[in-house]
């Protein structure tokens, strides 16, 4: 069959329709077996309608004409088609036919198509649907925080001239269907989680779950973890060929579920696709993205620069940190027959506790780990945390039962006058690790004072004497040191220094845990191994000989 026989064959089939196939390109490094052909830029041909165009006489022909056409990079009349960058097309085959994966998450900066990856992968899940001998239409349920971001978000994009009048917003704009050649392929229902009612919603039965941003953009709100994966369970109610769910956002912080479930750790069949901005973006538009958050440097770093990161609520404490000079390439080493230095922060009532580890080695001063614990106790804390790390990282320390640790911390950790003082906080670390154990300071002037000196001190080498560990042990106290530590700002703006923003946990306790760590480590310089002391008792002494005890 020519190609102007095809055309006329498929204005015929379709009537009064303006569509009969909708034709997907995909710029893959090769064209996997899946595909239906190749276009002439040698992009993947995916034809949603086909199955069934071949059902009816001539079909079949019709089907090899237009791959034949888009072969010569003519799209014929009948045909929509709509092509993809390079990353959102490795998403897209990952959707639709990545091994063993069960869910995607596709994220990265605003503007780069991730939204309108998914409408695509629907098109041809159910084309696969209808191929494999299951019935239309493929059942979607389409997430989102609320029904308004639904209907001014998605609805929009489905709108777009690139779908050619393809999907339809129904149902006061809470469903979107496609249709391709007067056949309803896809029926998604908009649930809105924000509404408990609503949201009950994720419960009907699906063959697909899509979550459309569940991070929001200025703020850590979005698409709770719990709601999303009630949605899952839907899908066991309607067997489908590939069932699986897709999770698109904008990066948000390290702490969010998404960034847990997809990055890391990751679970199992959880996969990540990103896509950055120059899949879809020009240099230009970049730049001009990147220049239109230059005064919010955080939200900068999340939707132009595609960074997960916390939001900066106020100016930072750690004035002089830089990832880069402080926090070591490579992992540290450490020292067997070096001091160990210790930062607490806990005490004053608060169910939070942080511990600080390091040594000094000559000019360096090396932090090893940022160990925290929330919602419990100190003892908790320290069998939970601090206490299988030393056990890990430095069982000499334990076995030598604090000979090598010094502790200082909270000044509220000691003993007070008329309390027990076998409870306080200073003697449960003691009990437990042994070690010395003395306050550091008290009050803001001289622990900012502290801060400042332990972040801008040089090795004498021409670097930071300053070094973190790059490992997972120190990534919550990298992330306070880089903007969640911050000062408070009032609501007319005026930042408030006298104490860095209460309550903000664990950043604050990571941070004065740091401070505490500094007041001891950095006013002592080790040039070698410290000296082994001996213990001396009067009865040693009158007896004319000295044991070490």
């Amino acid at each position: 069959m020519t190609t102007a026989k095809a055309q006329r064959f498929l204005l015929e089939r379709v009537g009064s329709s303006a569509t009969v196939l909708l034709s997907l390109h995909l710029e893959l490094a090769a064209v996997p077996a899946w595909a239906d052909g190749r276009d002439g830029d040698g992009r993947a041909v995916l034809l949603v309608g086909a199955h069934a165009l071949r059902t009816v006489p001539d079909g079949e022909a019709a089907v090899a004409a237009v791959l034949d056409s888009l072969a010569e990079s003519e799209v014929p009349a009948g045909v929509h088609a709509v092509a993809y960058a390079p990353k959102a097309s490795e998403a897209f085959a990952t959707i639709v036919a990545g091994e063993g994966v069960r869910e995607i998450m596709l994220d990265g900066p605003r503007g780069t198509g991730k939204t309108q990856v998914v409408p695509g992968a629907l098109a041809w899940l159910a084309e696969s649907r209808q191929r494999a001998g299951e019935p239309l239409p493929l059942q979607v349920l389409w997430l989102h925080d609320s029904l308004t971001n639904a209907a001014m978000k998605t609805a929009r994009s489905l709108e777009e001239p690139l779908w050619g009048g393809l999907w339809s917003i129904r149902e006061g704009r809470t469903q979107a269907v496609l249709t391709v050649g007067g056949v309803e392929v896809v029926v998604a229902d908009f649930v809105p989680t924000d509404d408990v009612q609503a949201a009950e919603r994720v419960r009907a039965a699906c063959h697909v779950v899509v979550a459309e941003e569940v991070i929001a953009s200025i703020s850590e709100g979005g698409i709770d973890e719990r709601k999303y994966e009630l949605a899952l369970t839907s899908m066991l109610r309607l067997p489908t060929p590939r069932p699986v769910a897709i999770v698109t956002t904008n990066p948000g912080s390290e702490e969010a579920w998404p960034f847990k479930r997809f990055i890391s750790p990751g679970r199992a069949g959880c996969v990540r696709c990103q896509v950055p901005a120059s899949d879809r973006l020009t240099p230009e538009q970049d730049r001009a993205q990147h220049e239109s958050f230059r005064d919010a440097p955080d939200l900068e770093r999340r939707l132009a620069g595609g960074e997960w990161c916390g939001l900066r609520l106020g100016p930072p404490v750690a004035v002089g940190y830089n990832a880069a000079t402080h926090v070591a390439p490579r992992p540290l080493r450490i020292e067997e027959y070096f001091d160990v230095w210790m930062g607490w922060d806990s005490g004053g009532g608060t169910h939070c506790h942080a511990t600080i580890v390091g040594q000094r080695v000559g000019m360096e001063v090396r932090v090893f780990a940022g160990l925290v614990s929330e919602g419990t106790g100190l003892t908790q804390h320290l069998e939970h945390a601090v206490i299988p790390w030393l056990a890990k990282k430095m069982p000499w320390a334990l076995e030598r039962k604090g000979v090598a640790l010094i502790h200082r911390g909270d000044p509220a950790m000691q003993p007070h006058d008329g309390g027990d003082a076998r409870q306080s906080d200073q003697r449960r670390v003691q009990a437990a690790l042994g070690g010395s154990f003395m306050p550091g300071p008290a009050h803001w002037p001289e622990r900012s004072g502290v801060l400042h000196d332990l972040l801008n001190a040089g090795n004498g080498r021409g670097g930071m004497s300053l070094q973190i560990d790059p490992t997972e042990d120190t990534r919550l106290l990298r992330r306070a040191l880089a903007g969640e530590w911050y000062y408070a700002v009032t609501r007319g703006g005026t930042v408030i220094r006298d104490h860095p923003q209460k309550d903000n946990r664990p950043w604050d306790d990571l941070g004065d845990a740091l401070i505490y760590f500094g007041s001891g480590v950095s006013a002592r310089r080790a040039s070698g191994p410290p000296r082994k002391l001996t213990t001396v008792t009067s009865y040693d002494i009158f007896r004319g000989h000295r044991e070490p005890r």
